[in-house]
Parts: structure tokens; C-alpha cells; sequence
């Protein structure tokens, strides 16, 4: 079992970076990009175009500009820190139409079932410079109800609230518009460090059609999207 999984564990070693190792790698022709998508909220109203990734996350797609919004409907994917980076610079200024605008087109790229478990296998802390402050800020600006916040808040003095980033990171990607892709094998077993309970709240409240299984091996919990 441990040998058939090695070639797994290495290709997701190899695409797991930033983001507390978490984030898919950025292509260099996104990372040279004059105009990267989720600059979108800040662009100036003359912007023609902007430059997405591909779905798969491994490309990019150049998208038309009009009038500052995408010139035919679609969704315009960008690495999920960067994502995250846009709404917190729109709450630190201010600049309640940049996070509109990123809200309105831009998402964060999607991800297979088991790289969206990753998110909880290995989070960061809250993101720096804005700390845990921030972080608040933009789950508060984007959760549904004051149900999520609070299921979310680690157990203890609220005057100082502190979420579990363990429990966060796969619902803030949720919130973003991030899309869970099916596995590619149906069979792979990924190992979870959040409980199975948890994993299958956070997934059927945006995929009420989600079957996630699990079972315990050798000493640890590992679970799978059928």
C-alpha cells in the first residue's frame, strides 16, 4: 500500500508550494504577467486585458478587457494566495469595488479533492503582514452567515478571537468560488489530518451531491471524493 502510494505522495510534493505548502505552482507566464488576473479589482478603467490561468492551473489564457470586466463571460483563475491577497489589500484600502470586482470574476484555481484536503493537512498561519486580523476580516466580508465565523473560532477568549486556520483555509477557498474537482483516481486514498466529519460538513455545504469516504490505515485517517 505505502509503495503504491510513493509516486502520489511525490506529485503532490511537487505541485504543493506557498500557501503553507499548499498552493498550486504558479506558471512563469502568470508570474511575468503585465496585467495577472487577480489584479482585476485595482486595474485602471483603460485596461484591455488581463492574463488567467488555465483550470488545470499549469497555463494561461489571455482575457479581453470591457469597460473593466471580462469582454464575454467567464471565470478568470488565479493561484488561491494571490486570491486572498487581492480581497485583503481591497479591506485594507478601503476599496469596496475591487473586492466586488475580484468576488464578481475572479476564483481561485481549481483543485482535485485531494489537494483541496492538503489545505488542512498543512496550513499556514495567518498571512503576513495583515496576521489574523485580516484574515477575520475577509471571512467575515465573504461567510454566509455569523454561524460560519463562529464555527470556525478557536475555543476561548473571544475579546481576541482566533480561527483554526486548519478548519479555515478549505472553507475560505469554498467562499472565493474555488471549485473541488473529482479525483483523477477514483481509488486513491488521501490522508486527512482534519476529521472526516468536519471534511464532509465543509464539502456538502457547496456539494450537497459529494460522497467522501474514510477509513482508518495504519494508524492514520484517510479519506477519498467517490
Amino acid at each position: 500500500m505505502h509503495a503504491a502510494r510513493l509516486p502520489i505522495c511525490l506529485l503532490l510534493f511537487a505541485l504543493l508550494t506557498a500557501l503553507g505548502g499548499n498552493a498550486l505552482a504558479v506558471p512563469e507566464c502568470y508570474r511575468n504577467a503585465a496585467a495577472p488576473a487577480h489584479e482585476l479589482g485595482f486595474l485602471a478603467a483603460g485596461a484591455t486585458g488581463v492574463t488567467a490561468l488555465t483550470p488545470d492551473g499549469q497555463g494561461c489564457v489571455e482575457v479581453p478587457l470591457y469597460q473593466g470586466e471580462p469582454l464575454l463571460r467567464q471565470k478568470l483563475y488565479a493561484p488561491f494566495r494571490q486570491v486572498y491577497e487581492a480581497y485583503a489589500r481591497a479591506v485594507e484600502t478601503g476599496n469596496r469595488a475591487a473586492a466586488v470586482r475580484t468576488y464578481t470574476h475572479v476564483r481561485p484555481t481549481p483543485r482535485p479533492f485531494p489537494l483541496w484536503v492538503w489545505l488542512s493537512n498543512e496550513p499556514e498561519g495567518a498571512p503576513m503582514p495583515w496576521g489574523m486580523d485580516m484574515t477575520l476580516k475577509i471571512l467575515r466580508m465573504l461567510q454566509p452567515s455569523e454561524k460560519t465565523e463562529d464555527a470556525l473560532l478557536v475555543p476561548g477568549d473571544h475579546d481576541l478571537p482566533v480561527l483554526d486556520m486548519q478548519r479555515t483555509w478549505p472553507i475560505l477557498f469554498l467562499l472565493m468560488g474555488g471549485e473541488v474537482w473529482p479525483q483523477a483516481d477514483a481509488e486513491q486514498w488521501t490522508p486527512a489530518k482534519l476529521s472526516p466529519r468536519n471534511l464532509k460538513r465543509h464539502l456538502l455545504w457547496r456539494y450537497p451531491w459529494a460522497r467522501i469516504e474514510d477509513r482508518q490505515q495504519n494508524g492514520e485517517t484517510e479519506v477519498r471524493l467517490k
